[in-house]
């Protein structure tokens, strides 16, 4: 039995743009129905269109999402920050909430980097991050700041409670066994938390995160490894005690 042979061709052209690939273009003739060199072009500039309209209903949500994520940890990152704030703010106004802001710095994290190397500072990174994820609510945010600092929002979360929250957070970082590579024994790290409240401490994004700034370096300059509250006259230390008792602290709030 003999097939007739197609008289029709075809070829596969890629829908792509930049390095997304958006699917395939097929194009099929004959030799009633022949291709040109035009009608190539005008394949071509179909596809540059169906990329174009691929890559703006696709890709600009995917890249957005990359921009807002940090790679290493997995969480928001600052470029995210602001945003979040200014729309938990006007949250909060409109609902007559409390929001807090927790600022979070690893102590010493130069240390880990110059000790034992950029990979042993990463696992510290990710775990912490990782420690921290677990400990706040799904509402709550937990972002990577930059380089060693987090910031967690709280929406309807007042000062006593945030304060709560980041000795829990204090507690969880000291007590992780961190595993870095090269080393036999665990690695241990700790935290120092800065604390600001909508509306009290800040009436926008930006007062609030200079407040819970200021907040981490009074705990800082506490000695590390504790909780900082601020207030409107004085900071205030939550201790590194079993039973954490505020007292104040010598640096100014103002």
């Amino acid at each position: 039995m003999h097939t007739k042979k197609s008289d029709s061709h075809s070829r596969t052209l890629p829908t792509l743009i930049a390095w997304f690939s958006l699917g395939l273009l097929v194009a099929t003739w004959t030799p009633f129905l022949p291709i040109t060199r035009d009608t190539m072009w005008g394949y071509i500039g179909l596809i540059g269109l169906t990329a174009a309209l691929g890559l703006n209903s696709r890709t600009i949500d995917w890249l957005r999402r990359q921009a807002a994520i940090d790679n290493l940890t997995g969480l928001v990152s600052r470029s995210f920050v602001h945003n979040l704030l200014k729309h938990e703010i006007a949250h909060a106004t409109r609902h007559g909430e409390r929001l807090s802001l927790i600022f979070a710095d690893i102590d010493l994290f130069k240390r880990v980097n110059d000790s034992h190397g950029h990979a042993s500072g990463d696992v510290v990174l990710k775990e912490v991050a990782r420690t921290l994820r677990t400990l706040f609510r799904d509402s709550d945010t937990v972002a990577r700041y930059g380089g060693d600092e987090f910031v967690v929002a709280l929406p309807q979360t007042d000062r006593s409670r945030a304060g709560m929250l980041a000795e829990r957070a204090r507690v969880a970082v000291e007590s992780h066994a961190f595993a870095l590579p090269g080393i036999a024994e665990p690695f241990r790290a700790t935290v120092s938390l800065g604390i600001a409240t909508f509306p009290e401490d800040g009436s926008d994004a930006e007062g609030l995160l200079q407040h819970a700034d200021e907040s981490l370096y009074a705990a800082k300059n506490a000695g590390r490894n504790t909780v900082a509250v601020f207030g409107h006259e004085a900071c205030h230390i939550v201790p590194n005690q079993e039973k954490a008792k505020v007292r104040h602290c010598v640096a100014n709030a103002h």
